[in-house]
């Protein structure tokens, strides 16, 4: 039956106002915080040097960046310039406008170069 105005059904368990529907919030995220916790833990690397779980990953990953592995240099440009990936806008008559970001992505990749070269 559609809802038509001053229909009652339902009326009963309908909210409130000023009634949240769900009172408690959004369930917190576990998974997410126990991965924080997990790489917030101290990881033994050299004796009297403490470093976190955090940091030790992401020396593999620029590592491995440097070796040559395609994926951590993709995650690599992606977190350190994220404003370069590729944004699509449409038109008032619904056609994609794509937006290239040319001079910036050179200037990336001119960045990202002097970081290799000085990591070698």
């Amino acid at each position: 039956m559609p809802f038509t105005k001053g229909n009652t059904i339902g009326a009963a368990t309908r909210f409130k106002a000023g009634q949240s529907g769900n009172p408690a919030g959004r369930p917190p995220d576990r998974l997410r915080k126990r991965i924080e916790a997990e790489l917030e833990k101290i990881a033994s690397s050299k004796p009297g040097e403490a470093r976190t779980k955090l940091d030790l990953l992401a020396e593999n990953i620029v590592s491995d960046a440097l070796r040559g592995d395609s994926q951590s240099r993709k995650l690599l440009i992606e977190r350190l310039y994220p404003m370069l990936n590729r944004h699509e806008l449409a038109g008032a008559e619904g056609n994609a406008i794509s937006l290239h970001w040319g001079n910036e992505m050179q200037q990336a990749a001119q960045e990202f170069q002097e970081m290799l070269k000085n990591a070698s």
